[in-house]
């Protein structure tokens, strides 16, 4: 507890309450900030050195204003009781968004 007290403090308080979460539910954001932190794409500015899991998903948390400290519980039992494609569709819409992107980004490159 007093680690995660002091990581309160050192989180930017511009950061705080700046952000928060819309139609996304908390459950897809642990996923997709679940799987940046395995593929290593965070990085502790300080020393280049990948980050406590605790302290990342805390910190991703204040950033869009929802408490993530528990994301390991929510994580594990979203794992237990859903099934592979309920646990991926995130990933899935995400594809499709970045298709989607990229079709209209043609679109608008080929009408110049």
């Amino acid at each position: 507890i007093n680690r995660l007290e002091s990581i309160k403090k050192t989180v930017s308080p511009t950061l705080v309450n700046k952000y928060k979460l819309s139609k996304v539910k908390k459950i897809d954001l642990i996923r997709v900030l679940n799987a940046l932190y395995l593929l290593h794409f965070v990085v502790k500015e300080s020393d280049g050195q990948i980050p406590d899991k605790k302290e990342f998903m805390f910190d991703a948390g204040k950033f869009f204003g929802v408490d993530l400290s528990k994301y390991d519980v929510d994580l594990s039992q979203t794992y237990r009781t859903e099934n592979t494609q309920l646990n991926t569709e995130i990933f899935s819409q995400m594809i499709e968004e970045t298709e989607t992107a990229i079709s209209q980004s043609s679109e608008k490159s080929s009408k110049k």
